[in-house]
């Protein structure tokens, strides 16, 4: 025998019980009441008395000056009986936990307005089975996972809104079926990585697509190759080449001529041969991560090879014919020897000076879009750049970027400001340290915190005149041993990471004085710790 369906009254009541309802303050009224439904606050329903809306959202208070947030707790799966229901209206508020699957027997529902909620956990695929609906409003929870395909099945959806969430992965092809959509985002599902952990795939279908639609925010997949080739673009004469098919045009690579992309649009191979190509290539060619091939032979390229093409997986580099010349540090030249397929010039480069090495870091970590780039790369003395700091002589001994929106690796150049005492890049988004760090003979402070650094190369521990090391705030998961060699270290602060270890070997660190582990995973601490004779403080509080 079927059980009997729980009536809309019982389904309001779980509701009122599951979202603390007895703190719902104004927004009670006539709830648990034998009144008509129609009477009970937020709830409209039809001729038979069915419930068609529910409009429970936070509101501001102009008495008290705040933002009222009256519904807290679960979403309970009961709410899936309203199968009358066409708007769910419960944004801004404290709802918590995942949204149920059972809202996919709403059959009827036209709008869901999540928004503004602490709701966490994957969309569930199910709500691909809502026909009817027209407004899906996730915007701003904490909801994680990759966005599900069955989203392309909702026919007449015309609002889609998945911005500030935690969402993951490459949006789903399926979604170029949403004919009626006019209004899509799903910007800034991006907590740190190098590249937003949320994007659209840069293919000329999508990208045809995205641009059909009135009202679209989220970044592509390929935004890093794009602004790389565009630069290269603008500095190698791209007005005036052989062939420039499709180049600035779209994002869709695969259409730009001499270009291989892959299945979201990043840059594979890049084939520009005999191509009319006059000037200098951008050190942004680095930043094109998936590239293997490099092909730039017979042109009239100068300057240097940019160095940051080490942090691409190239297995082919050819630009004989042009009078490029390559980094003379051995790091690079170890580099280029190891490539299976590599055919150059054979010159090699002056040492870097100091204004090089600076436009280095500024085109690696996104320059053009930092917060203050006041003279950078202009002919001013160094000493006038935002943030640097030069002796007499204007070589630098202090760079100081916090916070001024810095994004992804730090590039090998920094190891060659062979004066530089100083060195704050806090509060950024760098992603990796290179290992030449460890060459800055002279540095004295070494701030990274507030980033997003997964490791520290052991090299650090070469930096013998190092007296603070400020690692706070990133998402160091271990330590080399090596940072037990830095002899003068007199702070160290590792908190609010993600360290499950510590390496005996700082026992070793004799100078130090000041040392916090705060808010970690450590489940304990070596006994070595206890040989730091001249430790004042110890911080070591954890999760």
């Amino acid at each position: 025998m079927a059980m009997a369906r729980a009536s809309d009254r019982d389904i309001l009541v779980a509701l009122y019980q599951a979202t603390d309802g007895p703190n719902w303050g104004s927004y009670s009224e006539n709830w648990l009441t034998d009144k008509p439904l129609k009477e009970w606050y937020g709830v409209e329903t039809d001729a038979s008395g069915r419930v068609i809306e529910l409009k429970l959202t936070g509101f501001y208070d102009h008495d008290r000056g705040d933002i009222v947030l009256p519904l807290a707790g679960p979403i309970p799966s009961a709410l899936g009986g309203l199968n009358k229901l066409r708007r769910l209206n419960l944004g801004i508020n404290r709802l918590r936990g995942p949204i149920p699957s059972e809202l996919a027997n709403l059959a009827s529902l036209e709008e869901l307005n999540l928004r503004h909620n602490d709701l966490t956990g994957p969309i569930p695929p199910e709500l691909g089975q809502l026909g009817s609906l027209v407004v899906l409003d996730l915007y701003a929870n904490d909801l994680t996972g990759p966005i599900p395909p069955e989203l392309g099945n909702l026919g007449n959806l015309s609002v889609l809104r998945l911005a500030w969430n935690n969402f993951t992965g490459v949006m789903p092809t399926d979604l170029v079926q949403l004919n009626r959509l006019r209004y899509l985002d799903f910007a800034d599902n991006t907590f740190g990585n190098e590249d937003p952990e949320l994007c659209a795939p840069g293919t000329s279908d999508f990208v045809a697509w995205l641009r059909g639609i009135e009202y679209s925010k989220g970044p592509y997949c390929n935004e890093r190759d794009v602004a790389a080739l565009t630069r290269l673009h603008q500095t190698a004469g791209g007005p005036h080449w052989t062939n420039r098919r499709g180049w600035t045009e779209t994002p869709a690579l695969a259409e730009w001529y001499g270009v291989k992309a892959d299945s979201v649009g990043r840059v594979l191979e890049l084939d520009l041969v005999r191509n009319g190509l006059e000037g200098v290539l951008p050190a942004t060619l680095g930043g094109m991560t998936r590239m293997t091939s490099l092909r730039l032979s017979d042109n009239a390229l100068s300057g240097r090879l940019p160095s940051s093409l080490f942090s691409t997986p190239l297995q082919e580099l050819r630009y004989a014919n042009t009078t490029l010349c390559a980094a003379a540090e051995s790091w690079f030249q170890e580099w280029l020897g190891r490539l299976p397929r590599h055919e150059g010039t054979g010159v090699t480069c002056p040492p870097l000076t100091d204004r090089e090495i600076l436009a280095s870091l500024y085109w690696a970590t996104d320059g053009s879009n930092w917060r203050n780039s006041d003279n950078w790369l202009t002919d001013a003395p160094l000493g006038k750049w935002h943030g640097v700091e030069t002796d007499e002589d204007g070589k630098v001994v202090g760079l100081k970027l916090f916070p001024n929106g810095l994004r992804g690796p730090l590039p090998p150049e920094l190891g060659g400001l062979e004066a530089i005492e100083h060195l704050w890049i806090v509060e950024n988004r760098i992603t990796s340290v290179p290992p030449e760090l460890g060459e800055l003979a002279r540095l004295e402070v070494l701030w990274l915190g507030r980033n997003y650094i997964t490791s520290v190369p052991p090299e650090l521990g070469n930096l013998q005149g190092l007296r603070e090391l400020f690692l706070a705030y990133n998402r160091l998961a271990s330590l080399p041993p090596e940072l037990g060699h830095l002899a003068n270290l007199e702070t160290l602060h590792l908190y609010n990471n993600r360290l499950v270890s510590i390496p005996p070997e700082l026992g070793n660190l004799g100078e130090l004085r000041d040392l916090d582990l705060e808010r970690n995973q450590l489940a304990s601490v070596p006994p070595e710790l206890g040989n730091l004779a001249n430790l004042e403080t110890l911080w070591l509080n954890n999760n």
